[in-house]
Formats: C-alpha cells, structure tokens, sequence
C-alpha cells in the first residue's frame, strides 16, 4: 500500500507541475521535459526495488489504457 500512496504522491507532483506549465503558458524546454523523465524513474526504480509485480500490474493496466485512447 506504501508504493501505491508514493506513486500517487508522484502523479500529483507530475500533475501540479502540467498544470503549472499550461497556467503560465509556457513551451516545453528541454529542462521541462527532463524533469518529467527523473519523473518516470523515480516512479519506476522503487518499483522495480521493492514491488516488481504491482509494477508489471500497474504498467499493463496503463499501457491497456493507452491503447484504449489511441
């Protein structure tokens, strides 16, 4: 339950600073996008670490999620 309250902790931080982006009107720089991709590792290494199947879990139900949108 640990890694699910981190990685919601994540996605808010990720969402906070989108938003922030989009409110002030700014264009992705190459910092910007830097920080999304320390971002993805830091939700993927803990992962990996310490609950590799609710990672694979987690990853397969996005990744059908995506493929749903597209």
């Amino acid at each position: 339950i640990l890694m699910i309250i981190y990685w919601a902790v994540c996605l808010g931080l990720g969402a906070a600073l989108l938003t922030h982006q989009i409110i002030s009107n700014s264009h992705a720089d190459t910092v910007r996008r830097k920080g999304f991709h320390f971002l993805a590792v830091f939700v993927y290494i803990p992962g990996l670490l310490w609950e590799p199947t609710l990672l694979y879990l987690a990853s397969g139900v996005i990744m059908g999620v995506f493929m749903m949108l597209e």
